[in-house]
C-alpha cells in the first residue's frame, strides 16, 4: 500500500488534545475506534480529549457507534475516585460501564459540557 501525504498527529505524547491549529483546518472529526467496555481502556480517554478539542474550536465530531462487545446488560466495579483520574481513568464511570462509544460520547459531552 502506497502512503499519502497525509499528516500524521500522534496523541500518545506530550499532549491528549490535538493542536487546535490543525484541528481549525479540518471540517468534520471521525472516531471511529471499537471499545470493549472497560474504564480503562486509553481509547476512551483520547475519545474524551478529541471531543473536548473539537468542541472548543467548533469542529463537527462524528461517533462510529457499534454495540459494545461485551453487552450492555452488566454495570460492574467501582466508580472511578475523582482523586484517581488519568489517562487510565478519564471519567468518573465503573470499570465495566455497559454503554456503546456513542453512548459514551454523549455522556461526556454533557456531564463535562464538552461543547459536542
Amino acid at each position: 500500500m502506497r502512503g499519502t501525504s497525509l499528516p500524521v498527529v500522534s496523541l500518545y505524547g506530550g499532549s491528549y488534545n490535538p493542536p487546535e491549529g490543525i484541528l481549525r483546518k479540518l471540517d468534520v472529526i471521525i472516531y471511529g475506534i471499537q471499545d470493549v467496555g472497560a474504564r480503562f481502556y486509553t481509547y476512551i480517554s483520547t475519545l474524551f480529549y478529541v471531543l473536548e478539542s473539537a468542541g472548543k474550536v467548533g469542529v463537527e465530531f462524528f461517533v462510529l457507534d457499534r454495540p459494545n462487545p461485551i453487552t450492555g446488560l452488566h454495570v460492574e466495579g467501582p466508580a472511578l475516585e475523582p482523586s484517581y483520574r488519568s489517562f487510565v481513568g478519564v471519567w468518573y464511570i465503573p470499570v465495566r460501564y455497559s454503554m456503546t462509544i456513542g453512548e459514551l460520547a454523549l455522556l461526556f459531552s454533557e456531564e463535562a459540557d464538552l461543547g459536542g
